[in-house]
């Protein structure tokens, strides 16, 4: 069997591989990975990491409400994720489907508790995934590192401004990902090796963890391993990989991938693998110098390129290898989403601030 998406892509592969339906959100779920071995961040820690939050209808006219995956500021209006995560596919018989981001250290009550958005919640005015990415062959089933290009961002209706923005790692800094590398994995899903992400099992509160890169491919690479390893899982998926790379410039912890699916169909038990940025950092730039260009974007300074690393003496890092001026008022394992949601549905019918 061939592992599934961890909203996440790869993780829906696994079911689909063994006769269940790719849709479901009980099956998704079930191939999406969480962060296992991790510790909930201290309070306004990691603060570029946001929760993407889906709102709608499904098609039988019932109210959707779901948290749905972790994404990572890289400009102040500009969340990048994975594009499994914006793909309404996932969601089993979606009809309307609108996304927000609330950056608060726990959603866990929206969907369950509540139908309210947190309060910080921000509408997200468009959606856009990599040229490349086609959901179908990874629900058709992935093993291993691949080419995927599972990446996407949504374009903030308005800026999150006081916070963090990460700085997305370049080529001339690729050869620091290498297997056995420490780094930091932060994401809103579960925390124990479940089949589905729900607030029992810890989804929706934001966590952190330290784990090693296992394997590294062009395109993708492999973060954790095996228990006891921390590793993600369930609710991780589009959510980061951090790095802290010696070469001279800061911030030094740069974002170096987005949670894309599950190694294997070991799902959660095995590592999730990571769409790498570097691969797709020119991409990236250009997508967002056009949605500038083009009016979909309103914080455009530099023309809205990615915030590039500076030498160390010229640079202003927050800790946890943010650039807050980048956000300041004038200087500006399987895909992991969770799915156990029609199985809810049934029983209704109805940088980053480093913490520590």
């Amino acid at each position: 069997m061939r592992g599934g998406l961890l909203v996440s892509v790869p993780l829906a592969l696994a079911a689909a591989a063994c006769g269940a339906d790719p849709l479901s959100m009980d099956a998704w779920s079930a191939r999406s990975d969480s962060i296992i071995g991790g510790s909930v961040v201290t309070a306004g820690a990691y603060s570029a990491v946001g929760a993407i939050l889906g709102v709608g209808t499904y098609q039988d006219g019932t109210p959707l409400h779901r948290f749905m995956c972790t994404g990572t500021l890289v400009a102040a209006d500009v969340l990048v994720s994975a594009a499994h995560c914006l793909d309404a596919r996932v969601l089993a018989g979606a009809g309307s489907l609108a996304w927000y981001v609330s950056f608060a250290d726990d959603v866990s009550a929206y969907g369950y508790v509540t139908p309210d958005l947190p309060a910080d919640a921000i509408a997200v005015a468009a959606v856009v995934s990599h040229p490349d990415f086609d959901l179908d062959p990874m629900l058709a089933g992935v093993n291993g590192l691949g080419q995927h290009a599972d990446v996407g961002f949504l374009i903030l209706s308005r800026p999150a401004t006081g916070r963090g923005v990460a700085t997305v790692l370049d080529a001339d800094a690729a050869a620091a990902v290498t297997p056995g590398a420490a780094a930091t994995v932060v994401g809103y899903g579960a925390n124990l090796a479940v089949d589905r992400c729900e607030p029992a099992a810890g989804c929706g509160v934001k966590r952190q963890a330290t784990a090693a890169v296992a394997l590294t491919g062009t395109y993708e690479l492999q973060v954790g391993g095996p228990d006891p390893a921390a590793r993600k899982c369930h609710g991780d998926s589009g959510g980061p990989t951090f790095l802290r790379v010696a070469d001279g410039r800061e911030p030094a912890e740069r974002l170096v991938g987005v949670t894309s699916h599950a190694f294997d169909a070991g799902g959660c038990t095995t590592g999730a693998v990571d769409t790498r940025l570097d691969a797709y950092r020119a991409w990236l730039n250009d997508a967002l110098l056009a949605a500038c260009k083009d009016g979909r974007r309103t914080e455009c300074q530099d023309g809205g390129a990615l915030p590039a690393p500076e030498p160390r003496a010229a640079a202003a890092e927050e800790p946890g290898g943010c650039d807050c001026r980048a956000l300041g008022a004038s200087v500006g394992v399987v895909p992991w989403m969770w799915i156990g949601w029609r199985r809810r549905r049934r029983r209704r019918r109805r940088g980053v601030d480093r913490g520590g």
